[in-house]
């Protein structure tokens, strides 16, 4: 039957009939099956062109090596050494081994590789060579995880090269170009890296403890997880770069350029700044602890929920910095210029504010306990429901300042210009306001209870609702003062 005869065909085609017929030899011998040998004709046809073609390859390879070796220490080191890269990446098949058809194939049809062996042994060569790599070009070379430490890299061309997971401690790489390198995990602690170039790198993870990188370009570069404990970043350029969460613990960024830079979470503590431009950056979250930041524009930043306690403010520009939640307290703002900043549920408890410009601050529901405000241009900023409790506004310019339902307990006015300012409903308990002038200031429904208000200027003031109770009103100008429903 058809059936019958198929399965005959499948026996002898295969070569298992030749096999039984080894064993039990047939009455009739048929002849030898030829499929399967011409199959393993063609696949040692195969492999024979693939071992041929791998074979070439290497020699070409090999060969290419071989002349680099010979010239490493003579005049044409540097020439040799720049080639390393082209042999590194020569396109190399897959090895074919007889026994196994998968490498065969791919050898033949899949895409070339490179020569493993001769790139590990290239980089042994670098690595062997590394204190006389000044200039060098070793572009696009596989040097990852190799051992660079206090190699002399100055001025050496490292576009796109591979140095993740190296160890480049101790390496002289001033002036080196890093453009688009793998640098990933790579331990640069020590290293000098002064007007190198790293933009467009690939830092991730990186190491720069104790690092020199002044005037190093890292412009927009990604600097996530890279570690810069104690750094040396004075004048290096970080436009736009994300340094998000990134460790800068005492790191020197004196009149680095950090325009537009990311600085979320970051830890800044005890980070000198002085000079730096931080224009537009996001420091949101971030940690400027003890921070110097002299002579920082810190104009219009993004400073919300930042850690500035203990920071160093002299002659910082801080206008229109947005400082909501931020955490000030114990900090000195001396002479600051916050003019129009936002303080929205700040902590500025027993911070120094004395002669701060502060026109038009925003200090919603800020915590000003016992800060100096003393001589402060306060005028126009708003306070509603800020606790000010005990805070020194002495002398303090408040024209048309707003204080409705804010907390001024035992607060210290004296002689402060409060002339048109709104205080409804604020707590004036135990205030000293003496010689404040109040012209036109509204109180209605404000607890000035047990007061000192003597010769403070109240005229035409509207004190409607007001709990005068205890309050000292003696030498203090009442006159066209609305009393109406008044405590006294």
């Amino acid at each position: 039957t058809l059936k019958t005869n198929i399965f005959k065909d499948i026996f002898y085609y295969s070569g298992f009939e030749y096999i039984y017929r080894k064993i039990k030899p047939a009455k009739e011998p048929r002849a030898l099956p030829t499929l399967p040998l011409w199959l393993f004709g063609v696949y040692i046809a195969i492999f024979l062109v693939a071992s041929q073609r791998y074979e070439n390859r290497v020699d070409i390879i090999e060969n290419r090596a071989i002349g680099i070796f010979s010239q490493l220490g003579t005049p044409a080191m540097k020439s040799a050494l720049s080639r390393i890269a082209t042999v590194q990446n020569y396109p190399c098949p897959v090895k074919p081994k007889i026994l196994n058809p998968v490498s065969v194939f791919r050898s033949i049809f899949a895409k070339d590789f490179v020569y493993t062996e001769m790139v590990e042994l290239l980089r042994e060569t670098i690595e062997d060579w590394k204190g006389k790599l000044k200039d060098v070009s070793l572009m696009n070379a596989d040097l990852h995880d190799a051992d660079l430490s206090k190699a002399d890299l100055r001025g050496a061309i490292l576009q796109g090269t591979n140095l993740k997971g190296a160890d480049l401690k101790g390496a002289d790489l001033r002036g080196a170009d890093f453009h688009k390198a793998d640098l990933r995990g790579a331990i640069l602690q020590g290293a000098n890296l002064e007007g190198a170039d790293l933009r467009g790198a690939d830092l991730a993870l990186a190491k720069f403890h104790e690092a020199n990188l002044q005037k190093t370009n890292l412009q927009n570069a990604d600097l996530r997880g890279v570690y810069f404990h104690e750094a040396d970043l004075r004048g290096a350029i970080l436009q736009g770069a994300n340094l998000e969460g990134v460790d800068l613990r005492g790191a020197d960024l004196h009149e680095a350029d950090l325009w537009g830079a990311t600085l979320q979470g970051a830890n800044l503590e005890g980070a000198d700044l002085r000079g730096t431009d931080l224009r537009g950056a996001d420091c949101f979250k971030a940690n400027l602890k003890k921070a110097n930041l002299k002579g920082v524009n810190l104009q219009k930043v993004n400073l919300q929920e930042a850690n500035l306690s203990g920071a160093y403010f002299l002659n910082t520009n801080l206008q229109g910095a947005d400082l909501k939640g931020a955490d000030l307290h114990a900090t000195d703002l001396q002479g600051v210029n916050l003019r129009r900043a936002d303080l929205r549920g700040a902590d500025l408890h027993e911070a120094n504010l004395q002669n701060a410009d502060l026109l038009g601050a925003d200090f919603f529901r800020a915590n000003l306990k016992g800060a100096n405000l003393k001589g402060a241009d306060l005028a126009v900023a708003k306070f509603q429901k800020a606790d000010l409790q005990k805070a020194d506004l002495q002398t303090a310019d408040l024209l048309g300042a707003e204080f409705q339902e804010a907390n001024l307990k035992e607060a210290n006015l004296k002689d402060a210009e409060l002339e048109g300012a709104d205080l409804r409903g604020a707590n004036l308990q135990e205030a000293d306001l003496r010689g404040a002038n109040l012209q036109d200031a509204d109180l209605r429904g404000a607890n000035l209870q047990d007061a000192d208000l003597r010769e403070a200027n109240l005229q035409d003031a509207d004190l409607r609702g007001a709990n005068l109770r205890g309050a000292n009103l003696q030498g203090a100008d009442l006159r066209e003062a609305n009393l109406q429903g008044a405590e006294l």
